[in-house]
């Protein structure tokens, strides 16, 4: 009777630890990132050095960390990719940040960032769209300027990836740099780029928010490449007297699994945080 009783008034502690436990992981999940507030503005310039002081979130299963810093009108992101563990094909792809307000891990508006080369009179149409001031001799130079120039472009996309127009005010860029075998990318956005055209809702930099990720993956350029090669390689062994069907379905074979080894190679990561912007202090 002893132990029935002695059961008995254990059997709620038993019932509280299984509930923990399975919250656990949802506990977890749920972490709240904190921004860092910063009386002043950052210089993106693709290093770490203004980081220095700052704890660094880790993704492990992408081999990457970050950390965010805000003042009352910009985001500062930093990322730093362990390349010697992480290959990728960013630098083709460039980076989308996807905002969700609504606390769903849905994809539904993006700031996309990626590298593109302009000639110097496409570069000052760009600038003149985005209402940048450019002095006449300083259009005159750059129009003249034989050698492609490197911009570090940003767009606001829909959830097709299309891009698509945004009211706000501001311009959103990012830098790249090196630091030992890491690949650093430092990026800068307008809060008030983060609301959200497609919906026409606006954003409360008081309240935490969804922001996800995503990067990598096979290019259009890529998979065009990809196909090429292998109609290529296809036609020699025609042409070459490999047209038996072993032959055939050795091309084959061996097509599928370059195409295997390509998308493992440059594979596609995508995670999401939630996020809570730091108050002026």
């Amino acid at each position: 009777m002893a132990k029935e009783a002695r059961m008995k008034h254990l059997k709620p502690l038993y019932i509280l630890i299984a509930v923990l436990a399975l919250a656990t992981p949802y506990l977890a999940k749920d972490k709240i990132i904190e921004s860092k507030w910063t009386p002043a503005a950052l210089q993106i310039d693709g290093k770490i050095a203004e980081w220095a002081d700052d704890v660094r979130e880790t993704q492990k299963s992408e081999q990457v960390s970050y950390a965010f810093k805000n003042d009352a009108e910009f985001l500062f992101v930093l990322f730093v990719f362990n390349e010697s563990k992480t290959v990728s094909s960013i630098n083709q792809t460039g980076m989308t940040f996807w905002v969700n307000t609504e606390g769903k891990e849905k994809k539904i508006y993006g700031l996309k960032f990626y590298p593109k080369t302009l000639t110097g009179e496409q570069l000052v149409k760009e600038m003149e769209a985005k209402g940048e001031m450019v002095a006449d001799d300083k259009k005159a130079e750059i129009i003249k300027s034989k050698a492609p120039f490197r911009v570090f472009a940003s767009d606001a996309i829909n959830k097709k990836g299309e891009i698509i127009p945004h009211p706000g005010k501001g311009i959103a860029t990012f830098r790249t740099g090196q630091v030992n075998k890491d690949l650093v990318y430092e990026f800068v956005i307008p809060l008030a780029l983060f609301s959200d055209p497609t919906t026409q809702t606006p954003f409360d930099p008081a309240k935490p928010f969804k922001l996800g990720f995503n990067w990598g993956g096979m290019t259009e350029e890529m998979k065009k490449a990809q196909a090429a090669e292998i109609g290529d390689r296809g036609a020699q062994a025609r042409a070459g007297g490999g047209g038996e069907s072993g032959g055939i379905e050795g091309e084959i074979r061996g097509d599928l699994q370059s195409m295997r080894r390509m998308a493992q190679r440059v594979k596609e990561y995508d995670f999401w945080i939630d996020l809570k912007l730091a108050a002026k202090q």
